[in-house]
């Protein structure tokens, strides 16, 4: 029997607020594989503001669990760095 796999990209939005004194920016947006993207429309987010930062996960060639991770570096000087993981099970047809 030949497996397929699941080929459908699956975005995710997450929401990001500055609850800071200052502007918040984001200097670079980073992935861990090929197959996970970061979009960001503002990388300069004002104090009490928000912006969506889009996930998309291109599943094609994978299965089983999958543990992706993003890293956004800003200028928070208490968080320079702010890293989200993704996880979540890749189905075979």
């Amino acid at each position: 029997r030949q497996r397929q796999m699941c080929i459908r990209d699956r975005t995710i939005p997450v929401k990001i607020t500055n609850k800071g004194k200052r502007n918040l920016i984001i200097r670079k947006v980073e992935t861990d594989c090929t197959c996970t993207a970061a979009i960001i429309g503002n990388r300069i987010v004002g104090i009490n503001d928000s912006v969506i930062l889009k996930i998309v996960f291109r599943p094609m060639g994978r299965y089983g669990r999958q543990y992706k991770t993003i890293r956004l570096y800003c200028n928070d000087p208490h968080r320079p760095v702010i890293k989200l993981i993704i996880h979540g099970d890749v189905a075979v047809n």
